[in-house]
């Protein structure tokens, strides 16, 4: 277990700055492993930080199958990620996350049993992949930058928490002028039926 944070911090560790720290991957790596989930989407990859916290994760499991989004791959991350596709652990998408296609792809899905999200960080945009995603999760949500106003405003846009206060977990570490360092925070949130209460949002709902 060491030796997999060692080998997701001190490869990348610059990369790592704009992207999932070594708490954050162990909580979502301790949240896969306990929930033990068959269909995974990560929202916003970057790097592939995240996504291999999840995919270490499903591969402790035995079962799992990640669908990672994002609107490109960077280049560092495509030997890395490679290897999980040819495993047959990972789908790689490349289109917005809240677009005609990403909805394609949930009606596919259908149901979601873990979803994480870190994809743009602008209120509209954290809506928008809010009101595709959340009607299919029958599980659990886990929100990156949780301490980021704009994810703030547009979860609470999308998602009628005073329905949902017993499944709101959430806990944010910033420190002055090393902002990265401890991360920027995770807000889970459990789905145990769906948010029944939110439409599905067709294809082509602007972003």
């Amino acid at each position: 277990m060491i030796d997999l944070e060692r080998q997701l911090t001190s490869t990348h560790e610059k990369l790592m700055r704009m992207s999932v720290r070594p708490g954050e991957g162990w909580t979502m790596y301790g949240l896969i492993r306990m929930m033990r989930p068959q269909t995974v989407v990560e929202i916003g990859r970057l790097e592939g930080i995240s996504s291999e916290w999840i995919l270490n994760a499903l591969e402790a499991n035995g079962k799992g199958h990640l669908h990672s989004i994002d609107i490109k791959t960077r280049q560092e991350s495509i030997p890395r990620l490679a290897a999980w596709v040819n495993k047959g652990a990972a789908t790689i998408h490349e289109f917005d996350s809240h677009g005609p296609k990403a909805a394609e792809l949930a009606g596919k899905l259908g149901t979601v049993d873990f979803l994480f999200v870190d994809g743009c960080h602008t209120p509209e945009a954290v809506e928008a992949d809010c009101r595709l995603w959340l009607p299919r999760v029958k599980g659990y949500v886990l929100f990156h930058d949780w301490a980021f106003e704009g994810v703030r405003v547009g979860i609470r846009r999308a998602v009628p928490m005073e329905k949902f206060p017993r499944y709101v977990a959430s806990y944010e570490h910033m420190v002055a002028g090393e902002v990265h360092t401890h991360g920027h925070g995770l807000m889970l949130l459990h789905l145990p039926d769906g948010l029944r209460s939110m439409p599905i949002e067709p294809p082509g709902r602007p972003g």
